[in-house]
C-alpha cells in the first residue's frame, strides 16, 4: 500500500479525531481563536499552493460576513506590493 493510499484511508478517522478534540479538549482554545478573529480589524490569510487555494474559500466567508481580510501568497513574503487584497466594500474606509 502506498503512503498516499494509506493517508486517504486514514482521513475519516483523522477528521473524527480532529472534530472530537475541537469539541471537547480543545474547545477553550478554539473559543479563544474565535474571539481573536472577532476582535481583529483585519484578518491576514497566508498560504502557498493548496493552502492558498483553501484560503480563497475562507476569504469568501470573511467577505460574506463583511469582515476585512487579506489573502497573501506566502511565496511573496517581503514584497507587500504583490499582496492580493480582498475585502468587503463596506469596510474599505477602515484600511
Amino acid at each position: 500500500m502506498t503512503k498516499l493510499l494509506r493517508d486517504i484511508l486514514e482521513e475519516p478517522d483523522q477528521l473524527t479525531k480532529s472534530l472530537e478534540y475541537n469539541w471537547y479538549e480543545g474547545r477553550t482554545t478554539l473559543e479563544e481563536a474565535a474571539r481573536l478573529l472577532r476582535e481583529a480589524k483585519v484578518v491576514y490569510i497566508v498560504g502557498i499552493g493548496s493552502s492558498w487555494h483553501a484560503g480563497m474559500a475562507v476569504l469568501s466567508i470573511f467577505h460574506a460576513l463583511e469582515c476585512p481580510a487579506l489573502l497573501m501568497d506566502a511565496s511573496f513574503h517581503g514584497n507587500p506590493s504583490r499582496v492580493r487584497r480582498h475585502y468587503s466594500l463596506k469596510k474599505r474606509a477602515e484600511y
